[in-house]
C-alpha cells in the first residue's frame, strides 16, 4: 500500500478461457482500492474501487468504479460489491454494465477460510454461487504474504454460466 487508505495493484498478466475454447493472455490492469473508513471504527468497513484494463492488442480498455462494503463480526467476514464497467477507446461500446458480488467466509485459521461467493450480472441475466477456499501465510525471512482463493460456481439461472472455476494466487509485499 501507498499509505494506510490508497493500495495500488499492477496485474502484468490476465488470463482468460471460454467454455470450448483456448486460454489466452487478454490484457494488464492498474487498479486501485481507496478506503475510505478506519477498519473496524463504524458498522462496516466502506472502500471504492477505480481500475483500468488495457487490452493486449487492439481494442477498447475498460474502467471499472464502485463501491467496496466488508463487515466483520468474529471469525465471520461479508464482504458486497457493486461495480459499474464501461469500455473506453477504439471500439467501446456505450454502454455501462453493472454487477455485484458477495463473499462470506469463516476464519477457521488464517490459512483456511472456507466460504461462499455469489455473483449477479442483472443486465446479462447472469448470476451464480458456490463454495470457496480462501486463505493467507506470510512468506518466512520476507515482508510478503502469498494468498489464494479457488472455487466452483453453478449457474443458478439458464443465462448464467453452468460452472465457473476459481483459481487465484497473489503475492504480496510491502
Amino acid at each position: 500500500a501507498v499509505t494506510g487508505w490508497w493500495k495500488p495493484e499492477l496485474y502484468v498478466a490476465e488470463y482468460k478461457k471460454e467454455p470450448g475454447g483456448q486460454g489466452k493472455l487478454v490484457g494488464y490492469e492498474f487498479e486501485n482500492t481507496f478506503q475510505f473508513t478506519e477498519p473496524g471504527r463504524y458498522w462496516a468497513d466502506v472502500g471504492l474501487l477505480a481500475s483500468y484494463g488495457h487490452p493486449r492488442g487492439r481494442g477498447p480498455g475498460e474502467l471499472e468504479l464502485g463501491p467496496l462494503i466488508e463487515k466483520t463480526a468474529g471469525r465471520f467476514d461479508h464482504r458486497v460489491n457493486l461495480i459499474w464497467e464501461r469500455h473506453i477507446g477504439s471500439g467501446a461500446s456505450h454502454g455501462t454494465e453493472f454487477r455485484y458480488s458477495y463473499a462470506g467466509t469463516y476464519a477457521l485459521t488464517s490459512s483456511f477460510r472456507p466460504g461462499i461467493e455469489a455473483y449477479g450480472r442483472p443486465d446479462d441475466n447472469a448470476y451464480q454461487a458456490g463454495p470457496v477456499a480462501t486463505g493467507e501465510w506470510h512468506v518466512p525471512g520476507t515482508h510478503g504474504n502469498v494468498e489464494y482463493r479457488i472455487g466452483l460456481l453453478l449457474g443458478i439461472n439458464p443465462a448464467a454460466p453452468r460452472r465457473t472455476v476459481l483459481a487465484q494466487v497473489e503475492y504480496e509485499f510491502f
